[in-house]
């Protein structure tokens, strides 16, 4: 491959998006050209979940590069070459850029589409702060502390110190449909059904009677909210896709 002349880009960083709400679509519409040749990677520094990431697009050749709190699942692929890697530039990324992207997706589909996600969860992961390696004098000196979707970095060697934002465990962004039906609903239990689906009773009634089941389609917090309702109502629910195989700790998580 010859050499590119990549340019820095102020909205390649958007492609990350995906990544952070566990979607394998790589590679993805670039923010700049509006090409479906952008791509991302991750290299994980040695023993640290701190690495680099890298954007670009290998239509108009933007690019970004960024440090990166890297999730616990990801390695690095074998083909990259980690001492030709440049924060100037990803020639080295931009030759392996199809086998990266089936990296990505493969991660994306096992770890943040399959059941039990809650064990990849940042605030689980850094309930505590962890001391880790500086990337400034090397020292295992580095305080990481987690303070909501911020993450801390400050070393008490060389005094580096860094505050990140958009620390979010994967549920938050969660960007899914999750239908929720009820079928059968005790007479006694109906006003409050009624309530929890924001319907009048009479209309809940006449849904019952029409097509014999209530239904509605939300989006993940609401999703949690409605089950935590019926739970405590004692009414049987179904939910697509199954929210409480995804999230097993989702309802008594003392994070939300």
């Amino acid at each position: 491959m010859g050499k590119i002349a990549w340019h820095d880009s102020e909205n390649i960083d958007q492609i990350f998006k995906p990544f952070v709400e566990g979607r394998p679509e790589y590679p993805v519409v670039c923010p700049d050209c509006g090409a479906k040749r952008a791509h991302i990677y991750i290299n994980r520094y040695e023993d640290t979940n701190r690495g680099g990431a890298w954007a670009w697009c290998s239509n108009c050749h933007s690019y970004g590069h960024y440090s990166y709190l890297v999730p616990v699942w990801w390695h690095n692929h074998s083909c990259v070459d980690q001492s030709k890697l440049c924060a100037a530039n990803p020639d080295e990324l931009a030759q392996y850029e199809t086998t990266l992207d089936d990296l990505v997706n493969e991660g994306l589909m096992r770890y943040c589409m399959s059941d039990d996600i809650c064990r990849y969860c940042i605030r689980k992961e850094y309930e505590n702060p962890k001391i880790g390696k500086c990337p400034e004098c090397g020292n295992e000196t580095l305080l990481c502390s987690l303070d909501g979707a911020c993450m801390a970095l400050k070393c008490s060697n060389c005094g580096f110190d860094v505050i990140g934002a958009s620390f979010f465990p994967p549920c938050m962004n969660d960007d899914l449909d999750y239908t929720i039906t009820v079928s059968n609903v005790e007479k006694v239990k109906k006003i409050k059904v009624s309530k929890v689906f924001e319907l009048n009773v009479m209309d809940l009634l006449k849904i019952l009677d029409e097509k014999g089941m209530v239904q509605t389609t939300v989006k993940h917090y609401e999703a949690v909210q409605i089950i935590k309702r019926l739970t405590e109502l004692e009414v049987e629910y179904n939910i697509s896709p199954d929210i409480t195989k995804k999230y097993p700790d989702l309802m008594d998580c003392k994070y939300l």
